[in-house]
C-alpha cells in the first residue's frame, strides 16, 4: 500500500514552535507531505512530529514514524483525506481573504502545495512569500524539501491552485487553517500536541467566514 508522507513547517509563531518544524519561524504550522509508490517521509519542520492513524478496524496499520521529524501516512488515511478535502473546500475564501489583505499582512499567508518527486509521487511542502499576478500565484517554499531536487527552501515557484492541499493565516488569535496539523495533533505526545494547540486557533475558520 502506498504512503504518504506529512510534516509540519514554517509559520510564523512568536510562542511555541508548532508541529514538526525545528527553529522560530520554521517551528510554526506547517507540514510537508511526500508519496511515492513505497511510502515516503513527511519532513514536519516544526519541532515536533506527529501522525495521524486509522482506526483499528480500517486493517490499515498505522503511521511509522521516521527519523528526523518523519512519519509516514498511508494513502487512503480516512482523517488525512478528510482534512485535505475540507481544506480545499474552503481554499476560496482564503484567496478572498488574501486578495483584501493589507500588503504587510498578506506575509501571514501560506498555502501547502503538492508537487511531483522524482519516483513518481508527490510531496507536499508549505509556501510562504504569496503573491499574485492577474490569475496567477507565486511564492517561495518554506520548508526544506525531502525529495525535490534542484529546490531548496526559498525556492521560487508558481502555484497549481489544483493542487493546494492545505492553508494558513496566522492571526492575532493564532493559525487557522492548518487542517492536517489538527489532524496529527492527537497522535503526537502529550507535550508537543499541548504546544500546538496553543498555537492554532480553536476552529480552522475565522469567525467572520461563512462555512
Amino acid at each position: 500500500m502506498k504512503r504518504v508522507v506529512i510534516a509540519l513547517a514554517a509559520c510564523a509563531l512568536t510562542a511555541s514552535p508548532a508541529f514538526a518544524q525545528k527553529g522560530d519561524r520554521n517551528a510554526a504550522a506547517s507540514a510537508n507531505t511526500q508519496a511515492n509508490n513505497s511510502g515516503a517521509p513527511v519532513n514536519e519542520n516544526q519541532g515536533f512530529a506527529g501522525s495521524t492513524s486509522s482506526s483499528p478496524s480500517s486493517g490499515v496499520a498505522p503511521p511509522t514514524p521516521g527519523s528526523d521529524g518523519i512519519v509516514f501516512f498511508d494513502e487512503d488515511d480516512a482523517a488525512m483525506a478528510a482534512a485535505i478535502a475540507e481544506a480545499r473546500r474552503t481554499y476560496p475564501q482564503f484567496l478572498a481573504a488574501f486578495d483584501i489583505a493589507p500588503p504587510l499582512r498578506q506575509t501571514d499567508y501560506m498555502v501547502k502545495v503538492a508537487l511531483a518527486t522524482p519516483d513518481g509521487g508527490e510531496e507536499h511542502i508549505w509556501v510562504d512569500n504569496l503573491r499574485v499576478d492577474g490569475d496567477r500565484m507565486f511564492g517561495t517554499l518554506a520548508n526544506e524539501p525531502g525529495n525535490l531536487p534542484g529546490m531548496r527552501r526559498g525556492s521560487p515557484i508558481e502555484i497549481d491552485h489544483a493542487l493546494v492541499s492545505d492553508w494558513s493565516i496566522d492571526g492575532s488569535e493564532g493559525m487557522y487553517g492548518n487542517y492536517t496539523t489538527r489532524v496529527m495533533l492527537p497522535h503526537m505526545n502529550e507535550a508537543d500536541a499541548a504546544a500546538l494547540r496553543e498555537s492554532l486557533t480553536r476552529t480552522p475558520l475565522p469567525l467572520d467566514w461563512t462555512t
